[in-house]
């Protein structure tokens, strides 16, 4: 029992990182991102929806498994616990790299110059001529 809460817990921890990676990308509004959003908005918003319906999904599993295993031997819950728990650690993985490439974009775009903004030179420390 203490596995599937377990596993429920942070099936549900990491559906609530993906709203936060939601919304860095929805706030972001950079040159880069606004090209990611038109190149590959749609996928992005489908790759969203589906790390935060696996994470609901394992989560819900992992309850209903806790709620209808009544026995104290090991049988076919632990191989449904087994399936979610990869799932969940794959749809991770998939989570993880896409906020790791939000937040990059998200960087280049707030420390990039555009290309009509001046450089400013800082003078050399010296003697003034």
């Amino acid at each position: 029992m203490n596995i599937y809460a377990t596993v429920a817990s942070v099936a549900a921890i990491v559906g609530g990182f993906g709203t936060a990676a939601i919304s860095q990308y929805a706030t972001s509004s950079g040159r880069r991102m606004t090209f990611l959003r038109a190149r590959f908005g749609e996928s992005l918003r489908r790759n969203w929806v589906s790390i935060l319906t696996s994470m609901t999904a394992v989560s819900a599993g992992c309850l209903a498994t806790m709620l209808s295993d009544t026995t104290k031997e090991i049988g076919w819950p632990g191989w449904i616990i087994g399936l979610l728990l990869f799932l969940a650690l794959t749809r991770a993985m998939r989570l993880i790299w896409l906020f790791r490439l939000l937040i990059d974009v998200s960087d280049h775009d707030g420390t990039a110059t555009t290309v009509n903004e001046p450089v400013r030179l800082v003078d050399p420390p010296g003697p003034s001529v």
